[in-house]
């Protein structure tokens, strides 16, 4: 088995069954399997699949386990060489999965690799980032990579200064679409399943960084993400979880001490809005100059 292409769903049965149709309709010349991880869906997605998909391997969670032990769940139950990781609200266009197949026999010491991610619209989505830090957290809690995206400094973090226009060798593409080399994962680790939901990927990214691992991003093909379709369900609960998954990741592969890495991510929600108090006090103060 060349290509086993994994799935962790939660409550996104209508998304779900145009992804594993995508998936069917564009399949790869080598042989490959699909396997979907119903993470406990009330909506009825595993009847779904089971019903209109008999040919998909079904693992049935109890409870919604989160994306990095849903994912390795799927691992531990697939036979491909490669692992494709696949959000459930994403579409497969025409080459993707042979390009994919291609890329990482041409490049033994490849372990993981992201494509060219489009919005529903089919405009262009940031499709890979550098591994977060102190200066990048700081650069977005103060507004500078949103005034100076196109700069590789304040930039950094969102790659927002990449056109996404040729190979790169890059920190972490998306999870949405994210292949992997099995033999890399032997040696790096799976995913890490105190993650429950964010920053997983750029944990595992890391890990198999340090082992020595190359990971790049390939424009040549494209896939449709149409962004966020399970966590917008519970909006508030999950962008917790993302600060609690920030933190633990700076912790872990930064060494950042906990109150440090509370403090930094404090000021994604203070900084902006005490900038804009000073400007407005600042406007005040003087506006007998202007």
């Amino acid at each position: 088995m060349r290509l086993s292409i994994i799935i962790v769903s939660w409550n996104v049965k209508d998304l779900l069954e145009r992804t594993i149709a995508a998936v069917l309709q564009n399949p790869p010349n080598s042989a490959y399997e699909i396997i979907v991880v119903d993470n406990a869906s009330g909506d009825g997605s595993a009847d779904l699949v089971a019903a209109k998909f008999p040919q998909v391997k079904l693992i049935h969670s109890p409870q919604n386990v989160g994306f990095a032990a849903g994912n390795n769940l799927g691992f531990r139950q697939a036979s491909g060489e490669y692992l494709l990781c696949l959000n459930p609200d994403t579409e497969m266009h025409a080459g993707a999965l042979d390009f994919i197949i291609t890329a990482l026999d041409r490049d033994a010491r490849l372990g993981a690799l992201g494509v060219k991610l489009l919005n529903s619209d089919g405009t262009l989505q940031l499709s890979c980032k550098s591994f977060p830090a102190a200066d990048t957290i700081l650069y977005n809690a103060s507004g500078l990579d949103a005034l100076f995206p196109k700069s590789k400094i304040f930039g950094k973090y969102n790659m927002s200064w990449f056109k996404h226009d040729r190979e790169i060798e890059v920190d972490q593409p998306m999870g949405a679409v994210l292949a992997l080399r099995r033999s890399a994962l032997d040696q790096a680790g799976v995913y890490d399943e105190r993650y429950f939901m964010y920053f997983d990927e750029v944990d595992l990214c890391w890990r198999l960084k340090q082992a020595g691992w190359k990971i790049k991003f390939f424009p040549q093909v494209c896939v449709t993400h149409h962004w966020a379709q399970s966590t917008k369900q519970a909006l508030f609960k999950m962008n917790k979880q993302w600060y609690i998954s920030f933190q633990k990741y700076l912790v872990k592969n930064k060494h950042y001490p906990a109150w440090l890495a509370w403090l930094l991510l404090s000021s994604l929600i203070w900084l902006k809005p005490l900038i804009l108090i000073l400007l407005i006090w600042l406007i005040i103060v003087n506006r007998s100059r202007f």
